[in-house]
């Protein structure tokens, strides 16, 4: 066939007669990836009745894509930047309620340790102010009522040492270890111990020498329920009067009926001793 030249002069893009034969069908069409001489072509065609000839207008195929490829590219770019900026803003977001949160975390954990020392930071936006604030607040009132627990401990516990270091019996507690847990000093003076020499609480067994005590104290450390009160004798140092001393072994429970020890009572039944003897002493006269 023959080629007409453009309008500037150029030579048209030659392509193969087979080509055009097989591409210049129907009254009017168009298709990209021609092959010819300077590469791939993009055609556009109309058959024109009166002369019939075909008219055909052929193009490079990178320039006639040109503009939807630098559209695609610029497409693709504006996607990447907004997909960049949405993950800046949901990581800005993400950091600024995740990290209350975890400071939220941390003061639960020093609460639970009635640590109160530090209140929770607010974070200076929305809702999670109000949180801190209501947490803090929290803190305040447990913080109130732990003091006054303690000091209810305390003065509960000064009671019990008063009542402890004024009553005249003797008193000894250890575990079912037979680790020695409290001594007083009514019991230092039964066993023969020096309350000036006395040193860091040792076994039960250490302080315990009369061979009765021994024994009811073994009875208990088995949980042996049902232990007979053991009756000694002491003498004053120096020579001086003899004591009697009622002593009874038992097992120390709390209030949900747990063992948590075993406690030795020795009351001073001297009187009553001297008393039955002056009876004897006066019905034998």
């Amino acid at each position: 066939g023959n080629y007409l030249t453009g309008f500037e002069g150029d030579d048209m893009p030659k392509v193969a007669p087979a080509m055009l034969t097989k591409l210049l069908t129907g009254e009017a069409g168009s298709k990209d990836g021609i092959p010819g001489d300077k590469g791939k072509l993009v055609g556009g065609f109309r058959y024109i009745p009166s002369t019939k000839w075909y008219v055909l207008t052929l193009q490079s195929q990178d320039e006639a894509f040109l503009a939807a490829s630098q559209m695609t590219l610029q497409v693709t770019i504006f996607i990447l930047l907004i997909s960049a900026g949405s993950f800046g803003v949901a990581w800005l977001v993400a950091t600024k309620i995740t990290e209350p949160l975890l400071d939220l975390t941390r003061w639960a954990l020093r609460v639970a340790k009635n640590d109160y020392s530090k209140p929770v930071e607010e974070p200076g936006w929305g809702e999670l102010n109000t949180l801190a604030r209501t947490c803090n607040s929290m803190m305040k009132a447990l913080k109130t009522y732990s003091e006054m627990q303690i000091d209810r401990i305390m003065e509960e516990k000064s009671k019990v040492e008063t009542l402890v270091y004024t009553i005249p019996d003797g008193l000894v507690m250890a575990n079912f270890n037979g680790e020695l847990m409290y001594l007083n000093t009514p019991a230092m003076s039964v066993l023969g111990i020096d309350p000036k020499k006395v040193g860091t609480p040792k076994g039960v067994f250490d302080v315990i020498r009369q061979d009765k005590l021994k024994k009811a104290v073994q009875q208990v450390l088995a949980r042996n329920e049902k232990v007979e009160d053991v009756e000694v004798e002491v003498e004053e140092p120096g020579g001086g009067e003899k004591k009697y001393y009622k002593t009874k072994a038992s097992i120390v429970k709390t209030q949900e009926n747990k063992d948590v020890g075993i406690l030795l009572i020795m009351h001073d039944v001297s009187f009553e001793k001297q008393m039955e003897k002056m009876k004897e002493g006066f019905f034998h006269s």
